[in-house]
């Protein structure tokens, strides 16, 4: 443990160089990519088409062997240059697991507030909900806490004209039902916006009923619980599939910077 460093300490470089790359370990994956024409039967087209192949994994400790192998593409022109980094780390962090549902705690001049996130991982919810806070509250924000919550169906219930939204709150409506294929009966819950429980418990019910095929899943269910929860804001489902889509945590976490900033 003597010979542990931080990312405070970290080198990364972007090269081309075969000197520079000895020794190093890679920073991200190594794939080449090149575009290949796919004629399309029906209309006759010439369709340009991307394709891409794996060379070599990020973290890999580069050996002469692999070295080789990158200047080889390099100079075939299917890659331009590869980051390496002065520290080899084994491990390597991933965010594949998920997406699941977030729960996190901030603070900030408009009060404590309870935002439910649907992220890879916490880094990316973390992120996530700062992004959100700094558009919605004032002021200066913290995070307390972020954690792993249910695996909720949210219902987006619209107030009618005239109900006054403000006074809506999230309740958690949890029922079980007789699982056939599992032979057990299995828990599902429901996030919902409502004036109380009875009603969260009513969207919740014309909710499944329907879906004709969540009205057969669920069969004869009963509703275990209705109870006000502790979310009171939600990321829209837009805005989490932007993250989902186009973020790259590991490289906020590896580089610091921001979603959007790049270095010169």
């Amino acid at each position: 443990m003597e010979n542990l460093v931080t990312r405070f300490d970290e080198v990364r470089l972007r090269v081309s160089d075969p000197r520079q790359m000895l020794g190093k370990t890679l920073a991200e994956d190594v794939c080449r990519k090149w575009k290949e024409d796919f004629v399309d039967q029906s209309t006759g087209k010439v369709i340009p088409v991307e394709r891409n192949e794996f060379i070599l994994k990020r973290g890999t400790q580069l050996s002469n062997e692999d070295v080789s192998k990158i200047q080889f593409h390099i100079q075939s022109g299917d890659i331009k240059d590869v980051l390496v980094s002065n520290q080899y780390r084994s491990g390597q962090y991933s965010m594949e697991l998920g997406p699941f549902y977030y729960e996190v705690n901030i603070s900030s001049s408009d009060g404590k507030s309870r935002i439910l996130t649907y992220a890879q991982g916490i880094p990316m919810a973390l992120q996530m909900a700062i992004d959100y806070a700094e558009q919605t509250h004032n002021g200066g924000i913290h995070v307390n806490s972020v954690k792993l919550t249910y695996d909720y169906q949210v219902l987006n219930y619209t107030p009618s004209s005239g109900e006054e939204e403000q006074w809506y709150k999230y309740y958690v409506v949890t029922i079980t039902y007789y699982d056939g294929r599992a032979d057990q009966m299995v828990d599902v819950v429901f996030l919902a916006k409502a004036k109380d429980a009875d009603m969260a418990i009513d969207v919740m019910r014309s909710y499944i009923a329907s879906n004709e095929f969540l009205l057969q899943r669920y069969g004869q269910y009963v509703i275990k619980s209705a109870k006000e929860s502790s979310i009171n804001e939600i990321v829209p489902t837009k805005f989490c599939e932007k993250y989902i889509k186009e973020a790259n945590l590991t490289d906020y976490l590896l580089n610091g910077q921001r979603i959007g900033q790049h270095s010169a």
